[in-house]
């Protein structure tokens, strides 16, 4: 057998603590301690504990809460000596109160030597059944760490007796069996206190349970007042809208019987006024009658101006008088020729232009439907023999014969600058001289006018002095429809010709419609001006045309190749085949390869294509198709010189997609802009941020997130453009209208 069977640690002295109970009874003071220095026979001391008269509960419960800590460091403190001693001493009161142990140590020594010479008899009887009865029953009712200790001495002791192997072996068997119940004890408690923990916890969520079920019923009956609020407030509504309906019933029945005597009163009135036929006849002769009126008006007005420019009004009264008694005859009609038929007709035929080398500058504008000249002084006069398929913009230089017939136009425009004296053409830069009225040259001094070109219409003082340069623009189809539309012509770009006519867009009413044409069909991709149902003339620059057309419905897009074919990629994620669009003149001879960027107009032709800068990284492949293609542009360019760009101050911001930045960069730089172009998908702290360091926003709706767009309205509201397309030209054209 081994010295110990059971390793005393803190957490079992914890469970075993109250097993102690007379030695610590016995230790709590000098006078209790005094029961353990009598001398009497084994077990003496709990007699004496009994004489002594003590009270046992309460000074329990002070040694428990007073000196439970400081019993137990004592005990785990000199546990090891106290088995050493167990096993090998044999225990007498005197040595154990001569030693300088605690008083706990001293008194359990002693309970334990005391027990051992109460059992010393017990052992030495030779009724070995009866003994075997009697200490199995004791051991069971007194199992405590104390009484292990001093079974565990007996053991020891007993092993010295001289008593035969079959008795000690009997008794041996018995502490055996006591060890086993200890541990058993010991771990039946700990799973006790376990059992009380989890008894205290369910009661823990017992109550929580009954805190929450009334939570619950609160909640319920609050719920039930909602509900019958609810109900009482749908009531309520209901009843207001029935009296709503019966409110409107009424009016609508008032309503009703107002309009029935209204259309009384109409049908009334309609039976007592004439035919609609013959209103609409008379109407028309009434309007017949003052146009007759108004020309004849117009052609006397016109007679009395030549005839005041001729320095004749003493006779003006005269050919009044003769005009009001005789009209407008066959003989005067002779005599005033070619001027009359010169003006209405807007031609001056050519014997009366013989040796007019006389010419001068003026800017044109439309009045009363017909071209007019003017001078520097804002004087005007009819415009004559302008070629049929000619056609100019309002406030465009031209310069005209001395009897104002049409002899060329220019790209320059009038500004409304009102100091000059004249308007003349470089004709020279060193010396810099301009033509004369005699289409003699002649010098003119700049002064501070720089950056003057050969062709450039300045502004000149009456000392020759260059007051202004005039600014060059490009012209399209929305410059000259006036113009158009006063001769008496249309404007159509021609979509497709078949064989029974052609599909074309009008610029006019801005509608798609289909026309014919006398002679051969129209040719597609180009814009067209008729006279009728006659070819005036084709429009076939594709600048021209880029510009003329409409901006909205035009889109920007990839150009893929895959192995399933040809696509164009548009931004807002749709993807149709490349065979489905038309290609515009200039795109014709330019070859699209896999990533380029292109524009595709409202009529699905590709009009465009943009250059992308490269990056860092690209491939050799990449960066020599970017080469590639911009020579091609630049030849373009110096096949057709351009008007030079015009610089406009401040930065553009485009917030739409960042896969056509580059385009738009590169196409915002032609035409004088500095833009940046950030996500519309993006974060706002990036739209906001370069919102804040530009001058004008323009913000594409179909690139953009519903979240940013009520954003940046809510901030920059007043300062930006909303474009519904994310097409190039849509978005210019929105910043020039704006800008004008």
């Amino acid at each position: 057998m081994k010295n110990r069977i059971l390793d005393l640690t803190p957490e079992i002295l914890e469970e075993n603590y109250m097993n102690f109970d007379m030695c610590l009874l016995a230790a709590y003071s000098e006078t209790h301690f005094r029961i353990f220095l009598k001398d009497s026979e084994p077990g003496g001391f709990l007699a004496n504990l009994r004489e002594a008269e003590v009270d046992i509960k309460l000074p329990m419960q002070i040694v428990t809460k007073n000196l439970k800590s400081k019993n137990m460091s004592i005990i785990l403190e000199h546990y090891e000596e106290i088995l050493e001693m167990v096993r090998t001493v044999e225990l007498s009161r005197d040595m154990i109160l001569e030693s300088d142990y605690p008083r706990l140590i001293q008194a359990i020594l002693i309970y334990i030597a005391d027990y051992y010479e109460r059992d010393r008899d017990l052992f030495s009887k030779e009724d070995i059944t009866g003994q075997v009865s009697f200490i199995t029953n004791y051991f069971m009712e007194h199992l405590s760490i104390l009484i292990y200790l001093s079974i565990l001495y007996e053991y020891n002791q007993i092993n010295k007796m001289e008593i035969d192997d079959e008795r000690k072996t009997c008794i041996s068997n018995l502490l055996k069996m006591y060890q086993t119940c200890s541990v058993c004890r010991i771990t039946g408690s700990i799973m006790a206190d376990e059992l009380n923990s989890l008894n205290e916890t369910v009661r823990q969520c017992e109550i929580e349970a009954k805190r929450k079920e009334r939570a619950i019923s609160k909640k319920k009956k609050l719920i039930e007042d909602l509900r019958a609020e609810m109900k009482a407030q749908k009531n309520r509504n209901e009843s207001r809208v029935q009296e709503d309906c019966e409110k409107i019933k009424k009016d609508l029945e008032k309503y009703k019987k107002a309009f029935e005597e209204e259309r009384t009163k109409i049908q009334q009135m309609g039976k007592s006024m004439v035919a609609r036929e013959e209103y609409e006849k008379k109407e028309k002769e009434v309007a017949d009658a003052h146009a007759k009126y108004c020309e004849r008006g117009r052609k006397i007005s016109e007679l009395e101006k030549k005839l005041k420019d001729m320095d004749i009004e003493n006779e003006l009264e005269v050919f009044k008088a003769y005009l009001k008694r005789h009209g407008l005859s066959d003989e005067l009609y002779q005599l005033m020729y070619p001027y009359y038929d010169a003006y209405v007709s807007g031609v001056i035929p050519d014997a009366e232009l013989a040796g007019d080398n006389l010419s001068y500058i003026g800017y044109t504008r439309l009045v009363d439907g017909q071209h007019h000249v003017f001078n520097p002084k804002g004087t005007g006069f009819r415009l004559f023999n302008l070629p049929e398929d000619a056609y100019l913009a309002e406030n465009q230089f031209v310069a005209v014969s001395s009897k104002n017939t049409f002899i060329r136009s220019y790209q320059s425009f009038y500004n409304g600058e009102r100091n000059v004296s004249s308007f003349a053409e470089v004709s020279s830069l060193d010396p810099v001289c301009a033509y004369t009225t005699k289409n003699n040259e002649e010098k003119i001094w700049p002064n501070a006018v720089a950056n003057l070109s050969r062709g450039d219409i300045v502004g000149l003082s009456g000392g020759k002095v260059v007051l202004t340069r005039y600014e060059k623009k490009a012209i399209c189809i929305g410059d000259i429809l006036p113009s158009i539309k006063a001769r008496g012509h249309g404007a159509f770009y021609v979509l497709k010709t078949v064989a029974n006519g052609s599909l074309v867009y009008d610029f006019a009413d801005r509608s798609e419609k289909v026309l014919t044409a006398n002679g051969d069909g129209l040719t597609n991709g180009k814009i067209a001006t008729l006279r009728g149902k006659d070819l005036v003339r084709y429009f076939d620059d594709e600048d021209f045309i880029y510009s003329s057309l409409p901006s909205d419905g035009s889109r920007m897009g990839f150009y893929k190749e895959t192995e399933m074919g040809k696509f164009i990629a548009f931004g807002d994620g749709t993807c149709r085949l490349f065979s489905e669009f038309g290609l515009s003149g200039k795109m014709r001879d330019f070859d699209l390869e896999d990533g380029d960027i292109i524009e595709v107009n409202a009529f699905d032709t590709i009009i465009d294509a943009y250059e992308c800068e490269c990056e860092d990284g690209e491939s050799d492949e990449k960066k020599i198709k970017e080469r590639r293609d911009k020579r091609r542009r630049e030849a373009r360019k110096e096949e057709r010189p351009g008007i030079p760009v015009e610089t406009h101050p401040g930065k553009v911001l485009v917030v739409g997609s960042e896969k056509f930045a580059n385009g738009y960069k590169s196409s915002f730089k032609k035409c004088g802009y500095d833009a940046e172009v950030v996500s519309g998908h993006g974060a706002y702290f990036d739209i906001h941020s370069a919102a804040l360091k530009s001058d004008k926003i323009i913000f594409v709706t179909t690139a953009a997130s519903h979240k940013n767009y009520y954003r940046i309205k809510e901030d920059f509201g007043e300062r930006i453009l909303y474009a519904a397309s994310d097409g190039f030209k849509c978005i210019l054209g929105l910043l020039k209208h704006k800008t004008v």
